[in-house]
């Protein structure tokens, strides 16, 4: 019997997006003590489609498949973004991009190998965005934090040249991924 696992099909953030994501982790759980995001066993990424699956093997076979219409994904930052919430979540956006469209559009296409597709990325809800914090920060302290990160002013492009797999049943770490 397959294992039944919570899955997201993602793009990691790399070279000098990475980095200077990294950095601003770290300077917000040094200056602020937010960490949730921080102590992942992950990269930073972009969720592209996640939920419930037992067929893990089955999606990467598909996404292996269809890999050379991917090719290198070009990413821009547009800024950054803020669900508010007595806990806001702030995350960094990105431009619009047709190639996080096709892979989506590749993944709802073969929506029956997942048993469940959480809400956030049906196609009326998802934005490509890559979250900052989440969890760990107050109302009280969301104007000061909202300020600094605003001050690091990530614009960046990069090229993605990978597809990871994430399990997020227990805590959210990277099990496998694709080469684009």
């Amino acid at each position: 019997m397959r294992r039944k696992i919570n899955l997201s099909i993602s793009v990691p953030l790399e070279g000098a997006l990475l980095k200077k994501t990294n950095q601003l982790l770290t300077n917000l759980y040094k200056k602020y003590n937010i960490k949730f995001i921080r102590n992942k066993n992950c990269r930073p990424h972009i969720n592209l489609f996640s939920g419930e699956t037992t067929h893990c093997s089955k999606i990467k076979k598909i996404l292996n498949y269809n890999k050379k219409k991917f090719k290198k994904i070009k990413l821009v930052t547009n800024g950054v973004g803020v669900f508010l919430s007595n806990k806001p979540t702030i995350y960094l956006r990105f431009k619009s991009n047709k190639l996080l469209y096709k892979i989506r559009y590749l993944l709802f296409k073969n929506r029956k190998y997942w048993k469940k597709i959480d809400d956030s990325v049906q196609i009326d809800q998802w934005i490509a965005k890559t979250t900052l914090v989440h969890k760990d920060l107050s109302l009280n302290s969301f104007s000061s934090v909202s300020k600094y990160i605003l001050k690091k002013n990530i614009v960046e492009k990069m090229y993605s040249k990978e597809l990871i797999f994430l399990d997020f049943t227990k805590s959210e770490e990277e099990i496998d991924h694709i080469k684009l």
